[in-house]
């Protein structure tokens, strides 16, 4: 074996090193920016959650108006989130809450009706009553899912651009 060809490999040999080197440090890096992302994974999904919400949340209001839905008000007003867990999956829920009004009939019987329960009548109807559903929020969810799924992909793509994923 020649000279030459003993230093081509040891160049050849420590230039691999080098590149191994870089290799390792890259994925060291990854490995620990993929622990920082399991580590945030819950805040990251809290906030694409109510990335959406903030899309759909006044969406809901601007359809109970374009329906002609809207009396007094207190159910647009009703409108809000609150976070929930489903099938052990963290979710937020977007609709009318509260208390609509109370009542008390002549023979003193007392009752209330939810705000919820009003938002289900106006969107599903009581057919046994002849009040049809006005659909009210499936339009308004189908209208703006497209805007809801962008402004989460727009957290998720700022959390990956910020921990170099």
């Amino acid at each position: 074996m020649a000279a030459g060809s003993v230093s081509f490999m040891h160049l050849a040999l420590s230039r691999a090193l080098a590149m191994a080197d870089i290799e390792y440090s890259s994925i060291t890096t990854f490995i620990d920016n993929l622990d920082k992302f399991a580590k945030s994974y819950k805040p990251l999904k809290r906030k694409m959650l109510n990335a959406a919400a903030d899309v759909v949340e006044p969406a809901l209001a601007r359809s109970l108006e374009s329906e002609g839905l809207v009396d007094t008000g207190k159910t647009k007003a009703s409108i809000g989130r609150s976070k929930a867990i489903r099938n052990g999956s963290e979710c937020v829920i977007i609709g009318p809450s509260g208390v609509h009004h109370s009542w008390i009939n002549r023979k003193g019987l007392s009752g209330t009706l939810r705000a919820g329960h009003l938002g289900y009548i106006l969107e599903y109807g009581l057919p046994g009553r002849n009040i049809s559903g006005k659909n009210w929020m499936s339009k308004a969810i189908e209208r703006t899912a497209s805007k809801a799924v962008d402004a989460e992909e727009k957290v998720y793509n700022e959390f990956l651009d910020k921990h170099n994923l």
